[in-house]
């Protein structure tokens, strides 16, 4: 397994939300060693919803209005919105 950089791995993933495919990218390595590394380094799991906040700018309790905006007082399915948030 190739060893990524613990601090690099830990402000992308942890910090910034990247997804996987995008820190593979970055360090132009397979997403399986992504995985790898952070599993080795015990990094913090995420949800798979976490890199949402980061592609669309805002912070969590940010998005957690918007979306509780969206859903009960604008009445728009899931779906709906999840065809909008990309």
């Amino acid at each position: 397994m190739r060893k990524l950089p613990k601090d690099q791995l830990y402000q992308l993933y942890i910090e910034d939300f990247y997804t996987y495919q995008e820190i593979a990218e970055f360090f132009r390595c397979s997403t399986e060693t992504v995985r790898k590394n952070i599993e080795f380094f015990n990094l913090p799991k995420r949800s798979k919803g976490m890199s949402i906040t980061r592609r669309l700018k805002m912070k969590n309790q940010e998005l957690r209005r918007l979306l509780n905006h969206l859903y009960w007082e604008r009445g728009m399915s899931t779906h709906m919105i999840g065809i909008i948030s990309k």
